[in-house]
């Protein structure tokens, strides 16, 4: 009876050690399924900001051309895809958008209205992400805004926070369709496509959409 009890200690020992295993074991994949699951949540939370800036993006230049109707009506066919303008005087010389790669801002500092404008890649400095800045123009709480760059020496600018967000926008002053057909005549439309970059999980992902941006006056 003492050597059947001891048998049946020692299975039931072993029983339990087979039990904790597979406890152990079945965790492990729990643990190992939420932890590819919240990685994949990052990722479509990610990718969802991205388009998100994209779609901000490709509004923004959009503004560009409605801003200038509206501002300089009185000769919206030579205004209407300039940009940094102050005058309708300054349509015939202002620098127009052209064929090439750009940053979105918009200045808090000096312009009232808070146009979206555009410069140059190549003739700023900038750190390469999109930042999160807070800027005092007299109210009593100051306004955060998204800006793809700025200027570094404008002391009304505070650097709240960095995120990883790369946004540029490429023009094409000569868009055609997928037949080499030209999408418009006579220099009167053009395409922005706004690219969003990020890093995830060491990965290197990216978001790209265009809008054909057409003088409609």
């Amino acid at each position: 009876m003492l050597y059947a009890l001891r048998t049946r200690l020692a299975e039931s020992m072993v029983e339990t050690i087979i039990s904790i295993t597979v406890i152990a074991l079945a965790s492990m994949a729990t643990l190992s399924m939420l932890q590819t699951a919240l990685k994949g949540n990052n990722v479509i939370g990610e990718k969802l900001v991205a388009i998100e800036l994209a779609m901000e993006g490709l509004d923004a230049v959009k503004s560009i051309r409605d801003t200038n109707y509206l501002l300089f009506a009185s000769d919206p066919e030579t205004c209407w895809d300039k940009l940094s303008l102050t005058s309708t005087s300054d349509c015939a010389t202002a620098t127009p958008i052209a064929s090439r790669e750009y940053y979105l801002f918009q200045d808090f500092s000096t312009d009232p209205m808070y146009r979206w404008n555009m410069v140059r890649v190549g003739t700023v400095a900038r750190n390469g992400y999109l930042n999160l800045f807070a800027v005092d123009i007299g109210a009593t709480d100051p306004i955060s805004y998204y800006s793809d760059w700025h200027n570094a020496s404008d002391s009304a600018f505070t650097n709240d926070e960095t995120n990883q967000f790369f946004r540029t926008v490429t023009v094409d002053r000569d868009p055609v369709d997928s037949s080499g057909a030209a999408l418009c005549a006579d220099d009167q439309c053009f395409q922005a496509t706004v690219t969003v970059e990020w890093t995830i999980n060491s990965l290197t992902q990216s978001v790209s959409l265009s809008r054909l941006i057409t003088n409609v006056y």
